[in-house]
């Protein structure tokens, strides 16, 4: 997952989560969760990743 600065362009956020086919999301959304965490469904689960 990759945080893009909206002026700038540049990267400002970046982690792995994963790769294969377990990781796999399908296509699906990408949620934010009330508490800051990105939620995102994927072939096996849920995936959630937060900045801290």
């Amino acid at each position: 997952m990759t945080a893009v600065d909206f002026e700038t362009g540049k990267t400002v956020y970046k982690v792995f989560a994963g790769c294969g086919r377990n990781w796999n999301n399908s296509y699906g959304p990408i949620t934010i969760g009330p508490n800051g965490r990105a939620y995102i469904g994927v072939f096996n689960g849920l995936v959630s990743i937060s900045d801290g």
